[in-house]
């Protein structure tokens, strides 16, 4: 339940961001890279929540647990670099030293996604980061929110690296290498068109992408049941917003433009697959042989012979 004296705040907030000349028109989300890393790591109580809320079911660990030691691997601020400014969330974590937890905003086709990102995830363990810390953890996790509006109908997909095929003895010493995406957009497209009730695992996924303050502070009237915590929530985004390190209203154009342009760009490319597949099929009637039919699609051979 909202308090009506907060609500007319929060409105007044979000009225002077919109009215504003020279700062920004509105709330930035937690999707922001400067906005998540400054919040949940000052934070870290929220922080907890909310890994819990993501990966309680895909790891055998309570994160609200204080016991379950979280540090933070990229702790930079963004302030110092303006071209940082410019980034997604990309928050690296490690959990009692042996959970690798890479928590990003990703806005490509989740197929690109997993693709891409396979192989960043079994580099970590070998990577130099930072002070030259190397990274031992033995269960490797992304977290990988993705907010492709193209892709709203899909709601999440996740996978281990290594199959059931793989040998034994490697995945119980090594341990699990999971990729877990989960489309922002899909739960917001639900929630505010459907108006379907969600989960707090899902409702989550739109606090962190919430734009204005009444809409952040509704969400968080939902799922936190302590009203000390809806208000340390609100007070430190509040604080964030009115430091000297926030964006630029040319900045946000950017960061809005690279997610329009990724948008367009996955668009084109599944027309241009469609047209691809349209003229393979045509050639397999002629009884052309894969690697013409490769060479003049684009589509490889495991491609063209599901077809």
């Amino acid at each position: 339940m909202t308090n009506s004296a907060k609500l007319k705040k929060y409105q007044k907030l979000d009225l002077k961001l919109k009215n504003s000349e020279k700062g920004p028109k509105f709330m930035y989300p937690l999707i922001y890279d400067f906005m998540g890393k400054s919040f949940f790591f000052k934070e870290e109580r929220f922080l907890r929540m909310f890994l819990n809320s993501q990966l309680k079911g895909e790891v055998d660990i309570d994160f609200e647990y204080e016991s379950n030691k979280i540090r933070f691997i990229n702790t930079e601020m963004t302030k110092d670099n303006k071209k940082e400014k410019k980034k997604i969330l990309d928050i690296l974590l490690v959990v009692n030293d042996n959970i690798f937890i890479d928590l990003e905003l990703n806005t490509q086709r989740f197929k690109d996604v997993i693709e891409r990102n396979w192989l960043y995830i079994l580099k970590v363990t070998v990577s130099v980061i930072g002070d030259g810390e190397k990274v031992k953890a033995k269960d490797i996790i992304q977290l990988n929110l993705n907010s492709n509006k193209s892709e709203k109908n899909i709601p999440n997909y996740s996978m281990n690296i290594f199959d059931k095929d793989y040998p034994e003895y490697l995945k119980n010493s090594i341990g699990d290498y999971k990729i877990i995406v989960k489309n922002i957009a899909y739960y917001e497209y639900l929630y505010y068109n459907k108006h379907e009730k969600l989960s707090k695992e899902h409702m989550w996924l739109l606090v962190i992408n919430a734009r204005s303050y009444v809409k952040l502070y509704k969400l968080l009237c939902e799922i936190l049941d302590n009203e000390e915590d809806i208000d340390r929530f609100m007070e430190r985004m509040i604080k964030l917003m009115g430091d000297d390190f926030i964006l630029t209203e040319a900045e946000v154009k950017v960061l809005d433009e690279i997610e329009r342009n990724a948008t367009i760009r996955n668009s084109k490319e599944d027309g241009k697959k469609e047209k691809g597949i349209e003229v393979a099929k045509n050639m397999l009637k002629d009884k052309v042989n894969l690697e013409t039919i490769s060479k003049y699609t684009g589509l490889s051979k495991k491609e063209i012979k599901k077809l």
